[in-house]
């Protein structure tokens, strides 16, 4: 089951909560277990750091996501304004013949 669903028997088996973090990325793992023997201040002022750049990036995501709503809300303003124009222009046209016979 846990090939099909491309994950590990322990994500099938032991709850998200419950398993240990694990960091797949060779060099940030070997720079954190160096991190680790800095001295309490140093150790504190880079998790500090990356909780920061993780504060940031979540920051960053949520305006891109209210950018890209706010675009597609201005996007479908303009296309019932430009729906209201060609009626009223149709409908001048019209009347204009109308009143021309």
């Amino acid at each position: 089951m846990a090939l099909a669903l491309d994950i590990t028997a322990d994500e099938l088996v032991v709850d998200k909560t419950e398993r240990e973090p694990r960091i797949d990325d060779k060099e940030l793992m070997r720079n954190w277990e160096k991190v680790e023997n800095l001295p309490e201040e140093d150790e504190q002022t880079i998790k500090k750091i990356v909780s920061a750049l993780l504060v940031k990036h979540s920051f960053e995501l949520a305006v891109r996501q209210n950018i890209l709503q706010i675009v597609r809300i201005y996007h479908l303003h303009i296309l019932r304004i430009s729906f209201l124009v060609i009626f009223l222009l149709l409908s001048h046209h019209y009347l204009l013949g109308l009143s021309c016979r």
